[in-house]
């Protein structure tokens, strides 16, 4: 049984992550990550990644790392919504990645 699927694991985890990367490209329509996507733009936009600001104001309520990965993908790939979305995927990736290493 083994030989008739050598690669199974493979198409698995292609599948997968096509799954995933179909997601980038669609629009950041909840109010939530609306929310941290204008918030990752604005530390983005003002260069200080120590601060976290929501419309001008301190904003001191969600995850910090988030947004400064998200504002780090801006400076580098401009303002698009999957340059929002790729850090979240790649530590995603990352956790499942390090999860099937331990076990």
């Amino acid at each position: 049984m083994r030989h008739l699927f050598p690669y199974r694991y493979h198409l698995s985890v292609l599948l997968i992550v096509l799954a995933f990367a179909a997601n980038l490209f669609v629009d950041v329509m909840e109010i939530d990550a609306a929310q941290y996507a204008e918030i990752s733009r604005e530390m983005a936009e003002i260069g200080n990644c120590l601060k976290v600001f929501e419309r001008g104001r301190d904003y001191l309520d969600k995850p910090p790392l988030l947004f400064r990965l998200s504002s780090t993908s801006f400076k580098i790939f401009g303002l698009h919504n999957w340059s929002f979305k790729l850090p979240a995927l790649l530590v995603l990736f990352l956790g499942v990645f390090s999860t099937f290493k331990l076990a």
